[in-house]
């Protein structure tokens, strides 16, 4: 299985649940390994950036917006600093190299 393919399935890991509206999978530091999966369709950018002694990873509508989903800073010593602009839940996971994010809610019908 290639990488691609285990971020896509970890993506639509419980999509069919009424209260989760996307999941945004990524491997820890690297901007080009990460994919996404919204019920609302909503498509979102990711960039993580080295900013000294800790990675910062940005989760926004795209390139260009200041509106961000999410900020999570990864410090060297393991400390992790969140920010998240909706309900949802951020799992940051070392030990298999992934950053997850669950956006929670209910799709209306």
């Amino acid at each position: 299985m290639t990488e691609a393919e285990e971020l896509q399935i970890i993506a639509e890991q419980n999509l069919d649940s009424p209260s989760i509206l996307g999941r945004i999978v990524s491997r820890l530091r690297k901007n080009n390994a990460y994919s996404q999966k919204h019920k609302d369709g909503f498509s979102f950018d990711l960039f993580w950036r080295n900013a000294g002694p800790y990675w910062r990873c940005t989760i926004s509508l795209d390139k260009e917006s200041e509106d961000a989903l999410a900020q999570i800073d990864v410090h060297e010593d393991g400390t992790v600093r969140t920010e998240l602009h909706e309900p949802g839940s951020i799992t940051v996971a070392p030990a298999e190299n992934l950053l997850v994010v669950v956006r929670f809610g209910r799709v209306q019908d």
